[in-house]
């Protein structure tokens, strides 16, 4: 949410946009995608495993949605966009490097379900 000040000089929260967030389990309880809507924003999320296994052959991965890399892929590329034009600030650069931190956080993720061979399944 954006602020704005209020006659005190306080903060006052102001929206941003109205946005609908839907999220779904299987029957076992595991996420299985949902969307996200609002004004000028759609996304639908990976909706159960990646990982198709295949008798006698490697695995394949097959994506039906967004991951939450990809759109913190695209809040960055935005703000990067910004900071070469003149909206360049200090906010925006600290917003850019908090989003490379949890895209670390989540390359790392990736890197430990691969190691142990449950990437793309719904498994621990």
């Amino acid at each position: 949410m954006g602020e704005e000040l209020n006659g005190g000089g306080s903060l006052t929260p102001i929206p941003v946009g109205d946005i609908q967030v839907t999220n779904h389990v299987d029957r076992a309880g595991n996420p299985a995608g949902g969307t996200i809507e609002g004004d000028g924003l759609y996304i639908r999320w990976q909706s159960g495993p990646t990982r198709k296994e295949r008798p006698n052959q490697v695995p394949i991965y097959e994506r039906n949605g967004a991951f939450v890399e990809d759109v913190l892929i695209a809040a960055q590329s935005r703000l990067e966009f910004y900071q070469r034009s003149e909206y360049k600030c200090s906010e925006n650069a600290y917003a850019i490097q908090a989003i490379d931190t949890a895209l670390k956080a989540l390359a790392e993720r990736r890197a430990n379900r691969v190691a142990r061979d449950v990437y793309g399944k719904n498994e621990k």
